[in-house]
């Protein structure tokens, strides 16, 4: 005979004879097999000594979700994956649109070396700068056009590198051990239980 023993016989799916442990006073000799649920070791040791087999279990809690019904350590797990699944998400994104920013950069570097590399389109830009230089009134020589159309490029080069920076610093992006990384190299003390949102405010601003 299998006795069971426990406070609640509510979540216990198995038959079995049930006891409240809170009543115990003896074995029973007819047992074959005990189960225990909760921490009562005069139980076990009544038993044990039958050389009887006892089984200790934790009747797992429930919580109510809507209606369906969850084991703690079910939800335990499903709150773990939910956050797993959301700094995912994060991660893909930021992924994405870094990638969308280098695609554009590579896009519009190769626009600007092939401009360079083309006389022909170089030269027609001279001319359409003098041109307007003229309907201006500006005298301006060969070389002084030559020269605006080589600083629009290298212009056009910062302009470039100024966004990959500027993507770099989006520190909202970043996780908490690099952001504390760049707080160490500043030289700018924070506390170790600080939260990101924390961490972000003692960013300086450039």
């Amino acid at each position: 005979m299998k006795i069971i023993y426990a406070q609640k016989s509510a979540g216990i799916d198995e038959d079995g004879l049930f006891q409240n442990p809170k009543y115990f006073e003896r074995p029973d000799s007819n047992a074959t097999s005990v189960i225990v649920y909760g921490d009562f070791p005069e139980i076990k040791a009544a038993y044990s000594a039958l050389n009887v087999e006892v089984e200790e279990r934790q009747l797992k809690q429930r919580v109510d979700l809507g209606g369906t019904s969850v084991a703690v350590s079910q939800l335990n797990t499903i709150s773990g994956q939910a956050t797993i699944n959301e700094i995912s998400g994060e991660l893909k994104e930021t992924k994405a649109r870094l990638q969308k920013a280098v695609d554009e950069l590579a896009v519009e570097r190769q626009v600007h070396i092939e401009f360079y590399n083309n006389v022909e389109a170089m030269q027609a830009r001279i001319d359409e700068l003098k041109a307007s230089a003229i309907d201006k009134d500006v005298t301006s020589s060969p070389s002084d056009v030559k020269d605006e159309v080589v600083d629009e490029t290298q212009q056009s080069a910062s302009l470039e590198e100024k966004v990959i920076v500027d993507a770099d610093k989006d520190y909202t992006n970043w996780t908490i051990p690099q952001i504390k990384d760049l707080l160490a190299s500043k030289e700018i003390g924070f506390k170790p239980s600080a939260t990101k949102p924390e961490l972000l405010a003692l960013i300086p601003q450039e």
